[in-house]
């Protein structure tokens, strides 16, 4: 398996976490998440605490941080989404680490 559908698995795992678009619908390289009930802006900064790199909002948007509109326009919702990107430096550890940090930081957020 991919390292992206390793990533989709580990996802799967996780409370309230459900990716955006399905395999067909997306580019091989980028998976876009969505955690119910957490502000996307929240998990990236708690996320980045522990020294992982997410982004929230669109790709040709990210400068401004704002929502994404391909995502509004699939009549998704906007809050709770974050954008990833498993570029050739990704590691299998590295996915491990982050669906850690994911798993640890949602249940941060959720208890405040």
């Amino acid at each position: 398996p991919s390292l992206r559908q390793n990533l989709i698995r580990s996802l799967a795992h996780l409370d309230r976490v459900s990716i955006i678009a399905p395999d067909t619908e997306s580019l091989p390289h980028k998976l876009s998440i969505s955690v119910a009930g957490i502000a996307g802006e929240q998990l990236v900064r708690t996320l980045a605490e522990r020294g992982i790199d997410v982004d929230s909002g669109s790709a040709c948007r990210s400068a401004d941080m704002q929502p994404s509109h391909v995502l509004a326009a699939m009549g998704r919702p906007i809050v709770g989404n974050m954008r990833l990107t498993l570029h050739k430096d990704i590691t299998e550890q590295m996915v491990v680490q982050f669906c850690q940090a994911l798993k640890i930081s949602v249940e941060k957020l959720r208890k405040n």
